[in-house]
């Protein structure tokens, strides 16, 4: 199976995340003016169920025999930065898993990796690959779940390039293409992912940490803002951890101290 390929866009699309027993999922289909129409979406949880009694449970919500993409929460994967090697396309991904040994959380040998080059390969001196890394264990997981479904399953998907697209998506139709673009989503309670684009291509990708509480904050007129703090979103040496984690100086004190969160960025 490939991983965030360019492909055609299908007229029937299911895609679904699967984290900690719980299958959330967006079923749509593209209407005759080439926007798609969502049907259906929502979170089915196996809670007490066999794998085969959820299976069925899902079959009756009417995911059976569909094409699916799997897409992968920020916690199951990581993206990392490293210089592309001079080899062979075909070679690629060898080569990154010799560049990245020593950077992923499990043992090389226990990874499924893809690559990707940054940005668009434009006017630029050095290139760099970005390296998507998941435990084969949740890869076999997550498949497990979408044959039990019996769904084909096309390709695995990131977040950090399903918000690229959508970016994109919104740029063709009201900017400049050629232009960096951003878009800073809240992920959970407390994390915030911000990927930078141009050209339809993905330039970089920060996970951001908001602190604990963060969006069950009161947001009230009063709250006197805490400092922003600035981030330097250059173009990441060789061999660093793009989704590295960056602390956004919320207090853990009390609630007034937390309510206004100022996020600087300066591209």
């Amino acid at each position: 199976m490939s991983w965030f390929d360019r492909r055609k866009r299908q007229r029937d699309q299911l895609v679904f995340s699967w984290d900690s027993g719980a299958l959330a999922y967006v079923h749509a289909s593209l209407d005759k003016n080439g926007r798609y129409q969502i049907h259906r979406f929502g979170v089915e949880r196996q809670g007490g169920d066999s794998l085969e009694d959820f299976a069925k449970r899902l079959s009756a919500v009417g995911f059976k025999g569909r094409f699916a993409n799997i897409m992968l929460r920020l916690s199951q994967y990581q993206l990392l930065q490293t210089g592309a090697p001079a080899v062979a396309p075909g070679e690629l991904r060898t080569a990154a898993r010799y560049q990245i040994r020593d950077m992923v959380d499990v043992h090389i040998d226990d990874v499924t990796l893809d690559v990707l080059r940054v940005g668009d390969a434009t006017e630029r001196a050095i290139s760099h690959l970005f390296v998507v890394a998941a435990a084969n264990a949740l890869i076999r997981e997550v498949m497990g779940i979408g044959q039990a479904m019996r769904c084909t399953m096309r390709v695995i998907d990131i977040q950090d390039l399903a918000q690229r697209n959508l970016q994109s998506t919104w740029v063709r139709h009201n900017g400049d293409l050629k232009r960096a673009h951003a878009a800073l989503v809240v992920t959970d309670d407390s994390k915030a992912l911000l990927p930078i684009s141009a050209n339809q291509e993905l330039f970089y990708s920060l996970r951001t940490e908001l602190g604990a509480g963060f969006m069950r904050s009161g947001w009230g007129e009063n709250a006197a803002p805490e400092p922003a703090v600035e981030t330097d979103l250059t173009l990441a040496p060789a061999g660093t951890n793009v989704a590295a984690e960056v602390g956004m100086g919320l207090s853990l004190g009390d609630a007034d101290r937390t309510q206004r969160v100022v996020f600087e960025v300066h591209l």
